[in-house]
C-alpha cells in the first residue's frame, strides 16, 4: 500500500499524478478545485450533490469552498462552478468541502482481484456522532470529509453498495481510534458533512466478480485499511 500528498508545485497552479498500474487515471490539483479524470465511462454511486446516485462518469472533482458558504441553490451554484472552470456537465460528479485541497491523500493499493486508489479530503470543524447530531438542516452543506474510492474490479451493483458500507466503517473506526469527539464531548462518527463516491472499472461478467465487500473479504479488508490510512494521512498534515 503506498501513500502520495498531492500538493501545488513550485512556482504552478496545479500538480499532476496518476498510480502506477493506471496511467489513464490522473489528478489534478488546482487552487480551487481536485480533478481526477478517468479516460473512460465508470460505473459510480455516489453521495454527490452533483452526479450522485448510479451513474456513468468519467471526471470527478472535489471542489473548494469557504467555511462561510452557503447556498439556498447549490444545484445552480455547482453549475456556475462548471462553467467557470470550462467543464461540461454531463458525465461530472462534483463534491464540495471547506478542507484544505492540499491535505489530499492518495493510497493505492493492489490485492485480491482488484486495483484500488483511495483518495482524501478531510477536516473536523463540524463533527457529529450519529443519533445525536443537535441541529438538523435540509439544505446541502460542503462536505468536510470526502472520500473517493477509484476501483478495477469486477462488482456487482449490491457489492458496490457493500463497500461504501465498509468505507464508511472506516471512517467511524478511525475517528474512534484517534479519540475525535463532538461539542459535546462524545465520540464522532464523522462530519455531518461527508460525502463519498465509488467508481469502478469493470465488467459484471468477468471471471472473478466480487458479490459481497463487507470486513471479512479480501475486497472489503483492502479498502477497509485503505480508507483508514487516506484519512488518517489526511487529517495528520
Amino acid at each position: 500500500m503506498n501513500t502520495f500528498w498531492l500538493k501545488h508545485g513550485n512556482g504552478t497552479d496545479r500538480y499532476m499524478y496518476s498510480p502506477s498500474f493506471w496511467p489513464t487515471l490522473t489528478f489534478q490539483l488546482h487552487p480551487d478545485y481536485l480533478l481526477v479524470e478517468s479516460g473512460e465511462t465508470m460505473t459510480t454511486l455516489s453521495s454527490a450533490l452533483w452526479g450522485g446516485g448510479l451513474r456513468q462518469i468519467s471526471r470527478f472533482i472535489n471542489g473548494k469552498v469557504p467555511l462561510s458558504y452557503h447556498s439556498d441553490n447549490p444545484e445552480e451554484w455547482v453549475k456556475e462552478r462548471l462553467a467557470t472552470w470550462g467543464f461540461e456537465e454531463e458525465g461530472t460528479v462534483v463534491l464540495l468541502t471547506a478542507a484544505n485541497l492540499e491535505r489530499t491523500s492518495v493510497i493505492e493499493r493492489v490485492g485480491d482481484q482488484y486495483r484500488l486508489v483511495v483518495c482524501a479530503t478531510a477536516g473536523l470543524s463540524n463533527t457529529g456522532r450519529v443519533g445525536k447530531v443537535k441541529s438538523l438542516f435540509s439544505s446541502y452543506l460542503s462536505g468536510t470529509i470526502n472520500l473517493f474510492l477509484f476501483l478495477q474490479a469486477s462488482l456487482t451493483e449490491a457489492a458496490m453498495i457493500n463497500l461504501i458500507m465498509t468505507a464508511t466503517e472506516a471512517k467511524c473506526a478511525l475517528l474512534q481510534d484517534l479519540g475525535v469527539r463532538t461539542v459535546d464531548g462524545e465520540i464522532a462518527t464523522g462530519t455531518t458533512t461527508d460525502s463519498i463516491v465509488l467508481a469502478v472499472q469493470g465488467g459484471k461478467g468477468e471471471e472473478y466478480p466480487h458479490h459481497f465487500a463487507g470486513t471479512a473479504t479480501t475486497l472489503g479488508d483492502g479498502v477497509g485499511k485503505a480508507v483508514y490510512a487516506a484519512i488518517k494521512e489526511a487529517l495528520a498534515r
